[in-house]
């Protein structure tokens, strides 16, 4: 702080008057917005930015079962394995692949799930679909 009646050596000064080169200018300013850019040698899963889909597909299911109240035990590698034969394919298309359950009573294991189309998943029969929905609140009447 400076004492009253003292000014600094730069008040007033703008640029290379007040010690600012192009170099400095960009670095503040990059530190200053925080905008970095991605950072693939960061990446758990590498710089394949397909790998980095699958990984947040993965970790998003993974959650939402959790949420819903539902067992899962399917590992990173073999989630890949599964994802890995039909690459390009799934999708929220109602022709294109989705992961489901075989038996939707049972939880979310490498035996149980399967490969199959949107369209097909959805027209499954619905009393078993709606077994394990603990979320859902019950009426209050």
């Amino acid at each position: 702080m400076f004492k009253k009646g003292n000014t600094p050596w730069n008040k007033g000064k703008t640029g290379s008057a007040a010690g600012w080169s192009e170099q400095r200018r960009e670095r503040i300013s990059l530190a200053m917005t925080g905008h970095r850019g991605p950072r693939p040698h960061l990446w758990k899963q590498g710089p394949d930015p397909a790998v980095r889909r699958d990984r947040y597909r993965y970790l998003r299911s993974k959650a939402q079962a959790k949420y819903l109240g539902q067992e899962w035990t399917i590992g990173w590698t073999q989630y890949r394995g599964l994802l890995s034969k039909v690459r390009g394919q799934y999708g929220r298309g109602m022709t294109q692949l989705n992961l489901a359950r075989k038996d939707c009573k049972a939880g979310w294991h490498i035996w149980n799930v399967h490969l199959i189309s949107r369209k097909e998943a959805m027209n499954r029969p619905r009393e078993q679909r709606d077994m394990n929905r603990k979320y859902r609140r019950q009426s209050s009447q």
